[in-house]
């Protein structure tokens, strides 16, 4: 009875989904949890119903790829980037099904992408952490920054250092990263099966990005008058302050991109989570995106009353609900 059960609640989060509501607010809380119990079984039993003979990774290139990782982590430290920022690697001891390449956001780091780490993990993924040039040591090093291809060629290279830890690669990015992450998937064909979109910025918000882009205008280093002069040089997992040289640098980037984003179909299945009260990446856009490629309520997560910085919190995330699991099966077929 489980397979008929799990078809039928995954109908109903669906169609619920396509109305507007989350499920877990729909649904009692019995039939719910019923429901993450058929998919977790489910995401379990896919990925563990792996003979060591199915998976074309052999565990030769695995050790190999992560013997790399751990170097070039080494040689970032010897370079100055604060521990808490270094990339990480966290793997299952072997090749997996599918890699997740995780693409940080404009300002910040690998930090703020270990939640999201953890998440796709525990769905059976090896997990690599992406740090982009100018990010983890001092903001000045962010302004130096004066080309995007640096980052995307940083972004291309952990694709195919990827390859290596598992059969098939999928990107995940945040904010500007989600940006990074399409454009990446874009100029790899093939190499790319799919993506995770935590609230991509298609076009920044405007009122407050145009201050910003006045102040540039200006001549202004800071990105805003009022961030703290002294103190920390980091926010948890971000610069506490922000050159304006780098939001330009991105905001020309999704500037220039958004007409083909909108124009023609991405070449990977995606999947978006958004949050309603952004005030980084525009709602709106990020909407005109997601009818241009088509994506459906299945593969969309709307985080209610959500903020831009919450689209990379698991703890305000329920991807149980959203079919995570199903997702990842549609897109790593045995």
């Amino acid at each position: 009875m489980q397979k008929p059960l799990l078809i039928l609640f995954s109908f109903l989060l669906v169609v619920t989904a396509a109305q507007g509501a989350p499920a877990s607010g729909t649904f009692p809380a019995p039939f719910v949890a019923r429901q993450r119990e058929c998919e977790r079984a489910q995401a379990q039993a896919y990925f563990e119903d792996v003979s060591p003979n199915a998976l074309r990774t052999s565990r030769t290139r695995y050790a190999g790829a992560v013997k790399k990782f751990n170097a070039e982590t080494e040689a970032l430290r010897a370079q100055g980037v604060t521990e808490a920022h270094l990339p990480k690697v966290f793997t299952h001891d072997k090749p997996t099904r599918g890699v997740m390449v995780l693409i940080h956001g404009i300002s910040e780091s690998p930090a703020g992408m270990n939640e999201l780490a953890e998440v796709y993990y525990e769905q059976g993924f090896n997990v690599v952490t992406v740090l982009l040039e100018g990010h983890g040591t001092t903001p000045q090093d962010l302004a130096n920054v004066t080309d995007v291809k640096r980052w995307q060629g940083q972004v291309d290279r952990a694709i195919q250092e990827a390859r290596d830890l598992g059969d098939k690669v999928m990107l995940g990015g945040f904010s500007f990263g989600g940006s990074l992450a399409i454009e990446a998937a874009v100029r790899n064909p093939g190499a790319v099966q799919g993506l995770a979109l935590h609230a991509p910025v298609i076009e920044y918000y405007a009122p407050n990005a145009d201050p910003v882009r006045k102040r540039a205008a200006e001549g202004e280093f800071w990105a805003s008058a009022n961030q703290p002069e002294e103190g920390p040089i980091f926010d948890q997992y971000r610069y506490r302050r922000t050159p304006t040289a780098p939001f330009m640098l991105t905001d020309n980037f999704v500037n220039g991109a958004r007409p083909r984003w909108l124009s023609k179909k991405i070449p990977v299945p995606i999947y978006v989570i958004t949050a309603p009260v952004d005030r980084m990446a525009d709602p709106v856009a990020t909407q005109a995106f997601i009818d241009a490629q088509g994506i459906p309520p299945e593969r969309q997560l709307v985080i209610p009353k959500g903020r831009h910085y919450d689209a990379n919190r698991s703890t305000k995330i329920d991807f149980d609900s959203y079919g995570l699991p199903e997702f990842i099966g549609r897109m790593l077929p045995k």
